[in-house]
């Protein structure tokens, strides 16, 4: 699938460095000549990047790591590998994270409805979706929306 951008809402994400890591043969090594990332790893972050980013599977409320192992077409232990190392979290954080950058760039839309929200976004429930936000933002997103609405009624202003 190439080489995807890591860009999401003008927020970068995601940056493959860490510190005491040598490239050598298309391959990361740790210090005692472990292998940690390796070429595979690589193209398959690349392609998890692409359908988070341009084909937006999370918007899924059904995904989960066996159905977006299918999509890229590799294994879960392999795929959970590869976002355990190279996202530094579990998938399930790395669909939240998504998600709630695009409810904020929902939220950000007036004409957005906060009660639809979490289906748009891909929640199951209006409660998860509620505290996956709070846990993000440390603010709810009605409180996010008003924030924003003040925002532009000053910067009207001035």
């Amino acid at each position: 699938m190439g080489t995807h951008g890591e860009q999401l809402a003008g927020t970068k994400l995601y940056n493959i460095t860490s510190t005491n890591i040598n490239l050598y043969n298309g391959e990361m090594k740790d210090t005692d000549g472990k292998v940690l990332i390796n070429e595979k790893m690589k193209d398959i972050y690349e392609d998890i990047l692409y359908v988070l980013e341009d084909k937006k599977v999370y918007l899924d409320a059904q995904l989960n790591l066996t159905k977006l192992s299918q999509i890229l077409f590799t294994n879960t232990t392999y795929l959970s590998r590869v976002i355990n190392l190279l996202f530094k979290c579990n998938l399930k954080t790395l669909l939240n994270r998504y998600r709630i950058n695009y409810a904020k760039e929902l939220l950000k839309k007036e004409e957005c409805d906060i009660q639809s929200l979490p289906t748009k976004c891909g929640f199951v429930s209006r409660s998860t979706f509620y505290s996956a936000f709070t846990k993000f933002e440390h603010i709810t997103p009605s409180n996010f929306r008003s924030r924003i609405l003040s925002l532009r009624l000053r910067n009207k202003e001035i």
